[in-house]
């Protein structure tokens, strides 16, 4: 499941990999030490949950309330490929990395896109398609990011594979992982989305 916010040009469906960053994760893009920016020559990332209050919570992170405009979304998808390198206590440990490194929460996302890079730069071009790490805000959910353009086939759920967290069919699913994560939601209009305005 993954919960993105549909921009042209930068996330225009739920299959599209990023190619802005680094911002997430495990995400292998060089940190200019200038913020994220663009990296077009790759590598790109693309990121899920294994459900939607992970996903929603991937998404929004710490945000006090979730602040949910049209054009947040909510891809059902499946990725072709399953070399993923486990990031889990035993993979973790296993690359001499902390048992904890996918969710500890003070172990920040700079120390996780350094061994994202150290990973690319070990193996094989190809050998590893991405990772699986525990979610750090709900330890017993997991998250994928795929590296580079592996392919991603959306699944039909109900004949609406990627819908608008926005619309009356979603909506209630919405407010009841908030509710059980403890977080606050709202629906605002397009028109007050920070993202929408070029402000995030």
């Amino acid at each position: 499941m993954r919960v993105y916010h549909r921009e042209p040009g930068r996330t225009p469906d739920g299959t599209t990999p990023r190619s802005w960053g680094p911002v997430g994760r495990f995400d292998p893009r060089p940190d200019g030490h200038d913020g994220p920016h663009e990296h077009p020559n790759g590598p790109t990332v693309h990121y899920s949950g294994d459900t939607l209050p992970v996903a929603l919570t991937e998404a929004f992170r710490s945000a006090p309330v979730w602040s949910v405009c049209p054009a947040w979304r909510a891809a059902l998808l499946i990725a072709t490929t399953e070399a993923l390198q486990d990031h889990g206590p035993d993979g973790a440990v296993a690359l001499g990395a902390p048992a904890d490194l996918g969710h500890r929460p003070d172990y920040t996302r700079a120390s996780t896109q350094a061994w994202a890079r150290a990973i690319l730069a070990d193996l094989p071009v190809g050998a590893v398609a991405g990772a699986r790490y525990h979610s750090a805000r709900q330890p017993d959910g997991e998250n994928v990011v795929l590296w580079n353009r592996q392919p991603i086939a959306v699944l039909g759920a109900l004949g609406a594979e990627d819908v608008a967290l926005h619309d009356e069919a979603a909506w209630p699913w919405v407010l009841v992982a908030a509710h059980r994560l403890g977080a606050s939601v709202e629906r605002i209009p397009i028109t007050d989305c920070a993202r929408h305005q070029g402000d995030a």
